[in-house]
């Protein structure tokens, strides 16, 4: 038996070792569509979210300043207006009136917005907007009577004479530069004198107009009878009717936002014309405008009407 050659047992060929492997397919078109589809659609309603969230949160908030504004303009107002005839002393001769009549405002006033030297209290005054003043006196017998005023500024009457005062509101804007939002001002004025007394200052910001009528109780049954704006009362009294001295309480309506001007993104209102009315006053119309606003209105007695 013959013996096989080494070198061909060396040689000699082993059956060769295939290993599988496992071929990946990747993603198909249509897999690539839906994933992205599906993020799109997912990031989308998440910022639509976000977005809605934003918006809800800023009309929450510019309801709530838009409020509190309101609330505070109506307190301020009322507090001030209760005033309307006051006389500190019941022993004083002076006599008050309700409301500033047949007098004018300094002409060097600088706190009426169009700068005229129109009646105190008047009826659309530069920006549409109502002008109120409300008279009192302050006096007493024994010492020296002194008032703190609307805008912080004191005031002082010997013993035994009387001072005739007046606190005047309007809304307007007055800032320098001007901001684009209004508010309600006072200032006060000495009527015996006929000039003002101290600067005028802002009292609440956001404040578009006032509108003010006037109860009058024409026949003194202390019933009122009508509410009449500013021009009306005093054409009554051109006849003769005397309705500034009946006027037993007052009446007004302000516009009110949250203090922003249209800004962009401090408002979430949709733009277009928007219309208010406030008591009888003209309509108040604002062009392309995204502020959002509300209308407040009260009525205060005035129970030191002669």
């Amino acid at each position: 038996m013959s013996e096989q050659n080494p070198a061909f047992q060396a040689s000699s060929v082993r059956p060769t070792e295939v290993r599988s492997l496992k071929v990946s397919p990747g993603f198909t078109l249509v897999e690539l569509l839906i994933g992205i589809f599906l993020s799109l659609f997912i990031g989308g309603m998440a910022l639509t979210f976000m977005v809605s969230s934003s918006q809800s949160f800023r009309a929450q908030t510019n309801d709530a300043v838009s409020n509190e504004n309101a609330r505070f303009v109506l307190e301020q107002l009322s507090q001030y207006i209760r005033m309307a005839g006051w006389i500190q002393s019941p022993n004083s001769e002076a006599v008050s009136n309700v409301i500033v009549n047949q007098r004018l405002c300094p002409v060097d006033e600088s706190a009426i917005s169009d700068g005229d030297a129109s009646r105190c209290s008047a009826d659309n005054i530069a920006g549409g907007s109502d002008r109120l003043a409300v008279e009192f006196v302050i006096h007493n017998n024994v010492g020296t009577a002194t008032t703190t005023l609307c805008n912080g500024n004191t005031v002082s009457s010997p013993a035994g004479s009387s001072l005739l005062l007046a606190h005047v509101f309007w809304t307007a804007d007055l800032d320098v530069p001007a901001d684009n939002t209004r508010s309600l001002y006072c200032q006060p004025l000495n009527l015996s004198a006929n000039t003002p007394i101290g600067p005028a200052v802002p009292l609440v910001d956001g404040i578009d107009r006032l509108e003010v009528q006037y109860g009058v109780d024409s026949n003194g049954d202390q019933v009122i009878d009508q509410y009449q704006s500013y021009t009306n009362l005093v054409a009554a009294d051109a006849g003769g009717l005397s309705n500034t001295r009946n006027v037993r309480a007052i009446r007004f309506a302000v516009l009110v936002n949250a203090g922003l001007a249209d800004v962009g993104d401090s408002n979430i209102e949709q733009g277009g014309n928007k219309q208010y009315q406030l008591l009888d006053g003209p309509q108040v119309v604002f062009q392309n405008d995204r502020v959002f606003r509300q209308v407040y209105s009260s009525t205060v007695l005035i129970h030191n009407s002669l």
